[in-house]
């Protein structure tokens, strides 16, 4: 509908031409009226309509005064004239300020339609032609910072208007099949400070213009709130640009932009979040049978904490997309294998299946917890302290090897694995040649040497470490199975080992 203003100060003109026709019928809709220039001139400002009918002549400012005030004020509504008198000199005045028509009180209604229709088509063709012109000039700019941010190519005299400018560069990728118009019309609502958009492909670049640097990350934070979309990831460069520098920051933000699937937890992705190449290095032998541990005796708690090793792992290392995909497969696999060994009946994922979860996934995160929900469901299904008579001892000394530090003894294996504590302490013997105390004890000795040897601890930290919380004893066993004591051999040691690197 175009909006209509009625200015004059006659109560009766006012009321009469705002009846005297449906105007709705005829696209138009009366928003309001005014009873004097003044007070129409404050209206055109808070309402901006399309088209305003004013009389000439009025109290105070007259009809030509608000209309010449309104022009140079720069507003571009219709202006139609009404008059009780028939004078040539204010149709001269009224045609020279551009007004769209004069019309004779009392006004007549065949003629007012018309004029209606005609104003109609003129303001439905004059706001088409702004748009396009609009369209054009936005589509012109966006060539021109297209040219010079994605393909380096300069106009020096257009980036002269920007030398005194200061800038911040931050893009978006869509983790899924989001539509580039879905984001655009949410982004023209939740963004109010950015300067410029420009999509290349499915990345969308951000340019923020003379702002602090916490203002760009606040604008962001909350657009990922408004838009409700988590699989939306916005890559932010923190160091200011200026209008030269910024085609160096495009190519940092394609470096971020290759981290997106590693790192798609984060909202927010800056150069800072990116995890060094450093720490303990990740061994895969030992993370995969701790793993498997955890699964086969009921220790699944603790798999949160190796889960985030891995992707640590992985956001360290920088990997593409691809590799991760490929070698977490790969991973899965060797879990399935190794637990297959002593548990023959597992149902476990397929390699067609492996495929599809994991290459479905938007990002590490979310595989992560698809290997996560598969380990779950594999330590519900084995059980680890169910086992036959031919199982039993190796699924005990595999306890052992793992949960040598707890306090362990028969009575206690026997509870685990639902067996009588004489008998299992019998076959234990048995099949292994040795009584299950001094098995642990050896167990628990080795580690101790490896300990001592290979780390920086205390010989009480040792002690306490593989499952010796009285010291005194820790030396007497020590001392029985090595024939020195745990401070001696931790000095022959490495007293070797600093021969040896000589």
């Amino acid at each position: 509908m175009l909006r209509v203003l009625l200015v004059d100060d006659e109560p009766l003109i006012r009321e009469g031409l705002a009846s005297i026709i449906d105007w709705n019928s005829y696209g138009f809709q009366v928003i309001g009226t005014a009873d004097n220039g003044r007070s129409g001139l404050e209206k055109i400002r808070e309402w901006k309509p399309d088209v305003v009918f004013v009389d000439i002549r009025m109290p105070g400012i007259s009809g030509i005064e608000m209309v010449q005030q309104a022009k140079e004020e720069g507003f571009t509504c219709k202006f139609v004239v009404l008059s009780g008198y028939s004078n040539f000199s204010y149709a001269q005045q009224a045609i020279r300020l551009g007004m769209e028509s004069y019309l004779l009180k009392p006004i007549d209604e065949e003629e007012l339609i018309p004029l209606l229709e005609r104003m109609r088509i003129k303001l439905k063709q004059e706001k088409m032609l702004e748009k396009q012109l609009r369209d054009f000039g936005s589509i012109s700019e966006s060539s021109k910072w297209k040219q010079f941010l994605l393909e380096n190519n300069r106009d020096e005299d257009w980036l002269q208007h920007f030398r005194r400018d200061t800038f911040y560069l931050a893009s978006m990728t869509a983790l899924n099949d989001t539509s580039s118009e879905q984001i655009t019309s949410k982004l023209h609502d939740g963004v109010k400070e950015v300067f410029h958009y420009l999509w290349k492909h499915d990345t969308l670049f951000m340019l923020f213009r003379n702002l602090q640097f916490t203002e760009v990350k606040q604008q962001l934070h909350d657009l990922t709130v408004s838009m409700e979309d988590r699989s939306l990831q916005f890559q932010l460069i923190e160091d200011k640009n200026d209008i030269d520098s910024l085609p160096s920051a495009v190519k940092d933000l394609h470096c971020l932009q290759q981290f997106t699937f590693a790192y798609g937890d984060r909202l927010i992705l800056t150069e800072n979040d990116l995890k060094a190449d450093e720490g303990d290095p990740f061994e895969f032998s030992k993370w995969l049978e701790q793993v498997c541990l955890m699964v086969e005796f009921d220790q699944v708690d603790k798999l949160d904490n190796h889960l985030i090793q891995l992707q640590f792992y992985y956001q360290r290392k920088k990997y593409a997309k691809g590799r991760i995909i490929a070698e977490l497969i790969d991973k899965m696999k060797s879990i399935y294998q190794e637990l297959s060994k002593s548990n023959h009946s597992l149902t476990v994922w397929t390699n067609d299946e492996l495929v599809d979860r994991f290459t479905s996934a938007h990002q590490l995160a979310d595989i992560i917890e698809e290997i996560k929900q598969q380990l779950l469901d594999l330590a519900h299904q084995i059980n680890g302290f169910a086992s036959d008579h031919d199982t039993i001892i190796d699924k005990m000394k595999h306890y052992v090897d793992y949960f040598y530090a707890k306090e362990l003894n028969v009575k206690v294996m026997a509870d685990l694995f639902n067996y009588n504590p004489s008998y299992l302490g019998k076959k234990f013997k048995a099949e292994t040649g040795s009584y299950f105390h001094q098995y642990l004890d050896a167990v628990r000795i080795t580690k101790a040497k490896e300990l001592l040897v290979g780390g920086s601890d205390k010989v009480y930290q040792v002690s306490e470490k593989v499952g010796y919380t009285n010291q005194d004893y820790f030396y007497r066993k020590f001392k029985y199975h090595v024939g020195i004591s745990p401070k001696e051999f931790q000095k022959q040691s490495r007293s070797t080992e600093s021969i040896k690197g000589e």
